[in-house]
């Protein structure tokens, strides 16, 4: 009977154990590690994948900026890891109307990202993607191309 109790003893602190051993694992690395961060800059959501940590003394929140006939609202955000980094700029504007000639002028040639049509502008070391969004320019740069493609959706 002692035995059976001995037993039964070892195999609950096994248990408890191998409950405290999974719990600990992280589960994420299971299905391919953490996805990234929701953010939102300008009233628009972003996902900024994993490793990528936001850089608050280079952020711009409800910047406005007075012209003749309109008014335009900037909030940036800027995230880095490493020598990488992510800027995505909400511009909201009043007084115009923010179309296809506006973001043009101010960005590149026409491409299309995730059924989003915009323009690209891409230098030696930043791609940069400009679309129009409920009288927004949104532009989202990066140092890698591919992280605009995980940016915008």
């Amino acid at each position: 009977m002692n035995k059976k109790i001995l037993l039964l003893a070892s195999i609950f602190v096994l248990a408890v154990v191998a409950i405290g051993s999974v719990s600990a694992f992280d589960l994420g690395s299971l299905t391919g590690g953490d996805e990234g961060t929701t953010v939102t800059i300008g009233g628009e959501e972003f996902t900024i994948p994993a490793g990528y940590e936001e850089n608050t003394d280079l952020a711009e929140d409800d910047n406005v900026t007075e012209y003749s006939t309109f008014t335009s609202t900037l909030n940036e955000k800027v995230f880095e890891k490493g020598d990488d980094f992510i800027i995505i700029m909400v511009s909201e504007y009043d007084g115009t109307d923010v179309d296809d000639d506006l973001i043009n002028f101010l960005h590149g040639e026409s491409k299309k990202i995730n059924d989003i049509e915009g323009f690209q502008q891409n230098d030696d070391t930043t791609f940069s993607f400009s679309y129009g969004k409920d009288n927004k320019v949104i532009t989202v740069s990066a140092t890698q191309e591919e992280v605009l493609n995980q940016i915008i959706a």
